[in-house]
């Protein structure tokens, strides 16, 4: 046995024993061109199949999700924590509704392209969002943690930012959805 090649022996009943020189640099060699044969077919197929992922969802766009009033639905929750009294807290609670809406419809416009995993910076970016939301509607339904003013509008405050960055997240997939798939090596 040498680096270059090695002698193998083959024997069975059905042939008669023979002496094989295996030249070790040809083999690599061969192995290499297979490898990389099988990596072009993969590649050129999972390139097929992320263009026809971003085909079906073309048209659809994840950042018009979130409705250019969306800011306004803030302050009117606002207003609903602030002056309940003054016949704004079933406006602030109703505009509530509709940002949870957008939220709900943007989760599950990730789930229906396959967007959504149990890990990642999006997963914890829509886990905070909902926890947020969810508090919120808490407090005006009078069931939650969140009892007073002050700590139900730091809650709102987080969760406009958090929409906020959501809807800039849907725009990054939107903008990465309409663009020509060049592939990683940009061939």
């Amino acid at each position: 046995m040498r680096k270059q090649y090695y002698t193998l022996l083959r024997s069975s009943n059905l042939a008669d024993t023979t002496f094989v020189d295996i030249n070790t640099f040809e083999l690599i060699e061969k192995n290499r061109a297979l490898a990389i044969r099988i990596l072009a077919r993969t590649k050129a197929n999972l390139e097929r199949i992320e263009m026809e992922h971003r085909a079906a969802f073309k048209g659809e766009k994840l950042a018009s999700i979130f409705h250019p009033t969306m800011h306004y639905q803030f302050e009117k929750v606002f207003e609903g924590i602030y002056n309940p009294d003054y016949g704004r807290g079933p406006y602030g609670q109703l505009s509530l509704q509709m940002i949870v809406g957008y939220f709900n419809d943007f989760k599950a416009a990730l789930e229906k392209r396959g967007i959504l995993n149990g890990s990642g910076h999006l997963h914890f970016n829509l886990d905070e969002t909902e926890y947020a939301l969810n508090e919120l509607t808490n407090y005006y339904n009078g069931t939650g943690m969140l009892t007073d003013k002050q700590a139900a509008e730091i809650f709102r405050y987080f969760a406009e930012r958090k929409m906020d960055e959501l809807k800039r997240i849907a725009e990054e997939i939107d903008a990465e959805y309409e663009e020509k798939f060049t592939g990683a090596s940009g061939e």
